[in-house]
């Protein structure tokens, strides 16, 4: 079923409406600690430590052999930006990144600051989008409307 966004989907979760989701872990981290949501796994390819370590929050991987899913959180600029430009701002961005409070907020909110130069974003998400292109493919999915 579509929904709106996080929000929306966690209330129809509650609500009864829905069985479940996939959501971020920001986005249901204080109803699992509230005990009004049940976190069943986490798609990523590590268990979370900002989820609770009693019951212990599995990754799907546990279960289904390979799978890894994450969502990024990603800093664009215009195609022509100069290269200068865009490396400064990466090696800006990564050393921001290293920051022990910082390091220590995201992972509390089920992240992990990365940093990556530009070519290894690129190839990260072209591999990406091949992959989960052929998903979508193999499994026959065809857009709504």
């Amino acid at each position: 079923m579509p929904s709106k966004g996080a929000a929306p989907a966690l209330a129809d979760v509650l609500g009864g409406q829905i069985e479940m989701i996939a959501t971020t872990i920001l986005s249901s981290q204080t109803l699992v600690q509230a005990g009004k949501l049940r976190a069943l796994a986490v798609t990523s390819s590590k268990r979370s430590s900002a989820l609770p370590a009693v019951p212990a929050v599995p990754t799907v991987a546990e279960t289904l052999a390979g799978f890894d899913a994450v969502s990024l959180l990603l800093l664009p600029g215009p195609a022509k930006m100069p290269v200068p430009v865009v490396n400064r701002l990466q090696q800006e961005t990564a050393r921001f990144l290293e920051q022990p409070e910082l390091r220590k907020r995201i992972a509390a909110d089920g992240g992990e600051p990365v940093g990556s130069a530009p070519a290894q974003t690129a190839a990260f998400l072209k591999a990406e989008l091949a992959r989960w292109d052929k998903v979508i493919r193999d499994s026959g999915v065809q857009p709504e409307g």
